[in-house]
């Protein structure tokens, strides 16, 4: 009898740490593709002008931004940023970070701090400039690839 319950036991043991090996397992390679490589955004400025950017992913968690965009009064801008960013945080993906603006008609330079969020096809993002203590705020659409 003692030697069934042992044999029970063992057996039962050997099933949780399999298990836990194999379900740790696909929760690695489960959290490896939890970062898309590339996101576009396409959304449009304050002056109704179509604007593109995209993040390119480096590594875990850790994003590379270009945005262009086109203001009547200021012409065309280029924005670069890094971002880190947090995902799945229910059914959102938040981010946070900073970048610098580059108008190529004043060739001003603005760094910013940069919040934002995802969700399923959208995004909205909020950029709190340093130079000029002032908010801006954008939306559109997200596309993962």
């Amino acid at each position: 009898m003692k030697k069934r319950i042992w044999l029970y036991l063992l057996v039962l043991f050997v099933f949780i740490f399999s298990s836990n090996i194999i379900l740790a397992k696909d929760i690695v390679e489960i959290k490896k593709n939890i970062y898309p490589a590339n996101i576009l955004n396409l959304y449009k400025t304050g002056d109704k002008y179509p604007s593109v950017g995209i993040k390119h992913h480096l590594e875990k968690g850790i994003y590379l931004g270009g945005n262009l965009e086109y203001q009547q009064s200021d012409g065309a801008e280029l924005e670069l940023s890094s971002v880190y960013m947090i995902p799945d945080v229910f059914i959102f993906d938040f981010y946070g970070g900073g970048g610098l603006k580059v108008n190529i008609k004043n060739k001003d330079l603005d760094p910013y701090l940069l919040l934002g969020n995802q969700f399923i096809f959208l995004f909205s993002e909020v950029k709190y400039y340093l130079s000029e203590d002032q908010v801006e705020s954008r939306a559109g659409f997200k596309f993962k690839f």
